[in-house]
């Protein structure tokens, strides 16, 4: 059983856990008989590749994003057909049936239920046009200052700081509180998988790792 996600493995693993080092020593035996007592093989023969069920293999099934789409369409020409008909029998008002969605998730922000993937660098285009900022002693000024706590722990400098108490009272606080100088408010934001949150979404796309442990102040 794998410890960070309490997952329990599948039997093909426990079987290669079991009985790996024997089949390594049976490839190490038939390589120095074929290559150096038999000479059936060059010693810079290739070596076939075994394929073991692994801790890191999971029996993901991946389906055809095309066949997904075909469902999708056929689905939505169906949904469409029948509201149509509907909307035609009860007299209805076209331009207000073309106005709501016909799916439970918009195609435009999502595909197959799952939200679409976008670059965060993208959204500070939409933020800054509807922001501005005043030069005040060199710095922006802001009413606002958010803080992403991991990227300000990689770089501020450790300096002198033996323990982590050492580096927030000396480092850490001293910077974030700087920041008060300038602006009314201050936020430090920390990873948190929150359930049907953007990050939660990359995470079960990337699939499961080491938990990340982040702290807030």
């Amino acid at each position: 059983m794998t410890i960070d996600t309490q997952e329990i493995l599948r039997q093909a693993v426990v079987e290669t856990v079991g009985k790996i080092h024997l089949r390594g020593a049976n490839q190490y035996k038939s390589f120095i008989d074929e290559r150096f007592l038999k000479n059936d093989t060059t010693i810079s023969g290739t070596i076939t590749k075994k394929s073991f069920a692994l801790f890191s293999k999971r029996n993901k099934v991946v389906n055809s994003k095309d066949k997904e789409k075909i469902v999708e369409l056929k689905s939505d020409c169906s949904s469409f057909s029948k509201l149509y008909i509907a909307s035609q029998a009860r007299e209805g008002n076209l331009e207000e049936f073309f106005k709501n969605e016909n799916q439970m998730f918009p195609p435009s922000l999502a595909e197959g239920g799952k939200l679409r993937q976008a670059k965060k660098a993208d959204l500070l285009r939409c933020l800054e046009s509807c922001c501005s900022t005043k030069e005040e002693q060199g710095h922006p000024s802001a009413e606002v200052r958010v803080l992403r706590g991991v990227a300000v722990v990689h770089f501020l400098p450790l300096r002198e700081s033996i323990t982590f108490g050492e580096y927030a009272r000396d480092v850490f606080v001293p910077y974030v509180t700087s920041d008060l100088e300038r602006s009314f408010r201050v936020d430090l934001v920390s990873d948190v998988y929150v359930t049907n949150g953007l990050k939660m979404t990359a995470r079960e796309n990337k699939g499961r790792g080491l938990v990340d442990v982040s702290y807030q102040m």
